[in-house]
């Protein structure tokens, strides 16, 4: 059985894909149950973020994340070393904490 952590990766990428675009990358019937969405992820029916709109990087590390398969998605502790994570990681956490209070105080207007 996977660790929970790799798990949590199409979580992250999920999470992440949400925050770019707005919207899920998961087919919209799947939406409305764990089950369905659990399975759109188990077999791939993902999208991919739009590469018009966003860095190479970017997009190469949330399709990692969202890889079908848990053999096929990276350790952890490799995607910490991800360019996308080291372009941006100026060691600072607070900005991301500033992102998400910003973002659940303006989506509960």
């Amino acid at each position: 059985m996977p660790s929970l952590t790799l798990i949590s990766l199409p979580v992250t990428g999920v999470s992440l894909f949400e925050m770019a675009v707005g919207t899920h990358p998961l087919p919209t019937d799947c939406l409305n149950s764990p089950v369905p969405l659990f399975n759109s992820i188990v077999e791939g029916r993902v999208s991919s973020l739009p590469r018009s709109q966003f860095s190479l990087n970017m997009c190469l590390f949330v399709n990692q994340c969202l890889r079908q398969s848990p053999d096929m998605r990276p350790h952890p502790r490799t995607l910490i070393s991800h360019p996308f994570i080291i372009e941006y990681n100026d060691g600072d956490t607070r900005i991301v904490a500033d992102y998400v209070r910003h973002r659940l105080a303006t989506d509960h207007r």
